[in-house]
């Protein structure tokens, strides 16, 4: 019986020490995730997914409305929510995202942005849809008008991935919010930065 207690204590040892190091602590610097995200909060990106993947696990990657941390080639990394994954059709008509048909529910979205038809359209005309291509993912802002996100540079290779946002510490006020839940309205911050 020692000897299974003390197995049991080494394994969860090495679970801790595990999930201690596939987690970052991460500071938002920009609004281009108001309301959920605001400049000075601070977010606990898991990462372990790529460590899965290293060890031959490819069935990992975040579910579609998390929030996800990316590094882009020649960018900074950003954090951006998943619309769209591999497969999927999305395009923006009238304020709305639709995704294979079907508009997309986003109660995240503060109710006064000022959010225009965004730019999926060719020249101006109808909005034209994208296919999410393989191994890539569709990313957007919450804060529409001050995200540079998929509707600019295209979706995002799976391998930019870092992590998945898995808690959010909102600097100046105590607080439990998941990332998965939508955050209290607020005034929009006014900054400008590119995470």
């Amino acid at each position: 019986m020692p000897r299974l207690t003390s197995l049991l204590r080494l394994i969860g040892g090495v679970l801790v020490v595990a999930g201690a190091l596939s987690c970052d602590v991460m500071s938002v610097t920009s609004n281009s995730m108001s309301e959920t995200l605001r400049p000075g909060d601070l977010i606990l990106v898991d990462r372990s997914h790529r460590l899965l993947r290293a060890l031959g696990s490819r069935g990992i990657r975040p579910a579609r409305g998390q929030l996800v941390v990316f590094h882009p080639a020649g960018e900074d990394a950003q954090v951006k929510r998943l619309i769209g994954i591999a497969g999927d059709r999305v395009h923006i008509e009238s304020d709305t995202v639709v995704r294979d048909g079907t508009p997309v529910d986003e109660p995240y979205l503060a109710p006064l942005a000022a959010r225009e038809n965004w730019p999926l359209t060719r020249g101006g005309g109808a909005p034209r849809d994208i296919v999410i291509p393989p191994g890539h993912g569709f990313y957007l802002g919450d804060n529409r008008s001050a995200s540079y996100d998929s509707r600019h540079r295209g979706s995002v290779p799976d391998t930019a991935i870092v992590g998945v946002v898995r808690f959010v510490w909102r600097r100046g006020q105590s607080s439990n919010d998941r990332a998965d839940s939508p955050a209290p309205a607020r005034p929009p911050a006014r900054a400008h930065q590119t995470f």
